[in-house]
């Protein structure tokens, strides 16, 4: 004649993993808000070498 109330919780880690063949470390940053994440990854911009000729 007894009651029994039971709750089970889940709980999991979820990773991820990406390789960004052109991304730069510097000026990465993440945003969680309203349960979407927002990753900002910029891209590496490479200088090319220039050459200058002075012409007469």
């Amino acid at each position: 004649g007894k009651n029994f109330l039971q709750k089970e919780f889940t709980s999991f880690n979820a990773t991820r993993g990406i390789y960004l063949k052109d991304a730069s470390n510097e000026g990465l940053s993440a945003r969680y808000a309203d349960g979407v994440l927002t990753v900002t990854v910029p891209k590496i911009v490479e200088k090319k070498n220039v050459t200058k000729v002075a012409i007469d």
